[in-house]
């Protein structure tokens, strides 16, 4: 998997890598400056622009266990200080670059798992078990909304061993020759 942004010394930087793909090459270059940076040469634009895309939109990102609608709110709040940020055209096409190149069937599997979490939290959020039908019969039966919450913790386990499999499968992919292990720890 790629890697947006270099840590060095607790700064983040575009990584030089992806300078090779051109709607990230883009992106980078299209930094002239901004707040903190009047010449653009230390891209704190573009970093943060990186960092709206991995916690948008990677697998992995402490933000991927919220709903979208509230991933976008909240991720636009965190990078740009704006909840109502919108991207532009060209940070849309590389977020779609991006999740183009983080795609695997186990990452596809754990996004379809966490779509299938959200639609019980919705349900388990709407069951109202007073509500009666037409006939005055519940609507909803206690013991499918029991057998649902005794399920949750399997589905916490599952979605879990999910994620740890794609953060390994992660890991092997960036493993280079030797057996030399580059990580966001690793200087260089």
């Amino acid at each position: 998997m790629i890697e947006l942004l270099k840590v060095k010394d607790n700064y983040a930087t575009p990584n030089p890598e992806i300078r090779a793909i051109p709607v990230f090459r883009d992106i980078i270059a299209r930094d002239k400056g901004s707040e903190g940076d009047s010449d653009g040469r230390k891209k704190k634009h573009a970093t943060k622009e990186f960092a709206w895309i991995y916690f948008m939109f990677d697998p992995l990102s402490p933000y991927q266990a919220l709903e979208e609608e509230e991933r976008w709110t909240k991720v636009g709040k965190l990078i740009f200080d704006d909840d109502k940020y919108k991207p532009d055209k060209k940070l849309l096409e590389a977020s779609e670059k991006y999740k183009e190149m983080t795609e695997t069937l186990p990452v596809r599997l754990l996004q379809s798992a966490r779509e299938g979490c959200y639609t019980i939290i919705s349900y388990l959020n709407a069951v109202d078990l007073t509500e009666e039908d037409d006939k005055g019969k519940p609507k909803h039966k206690v013991n499918d909304v029991i057998r649902a919450l005794e399920r949750m913790g399997e589905i916490t386990d599952s979605l879990e061993k999910l994620e740890e499999r794609v953060k390994k499968q992660r890991d092997k992919e960036i493993e280079v020759r030797g057996g030399y292990k580059i990580n966001k720890y690793n200087e260089g």
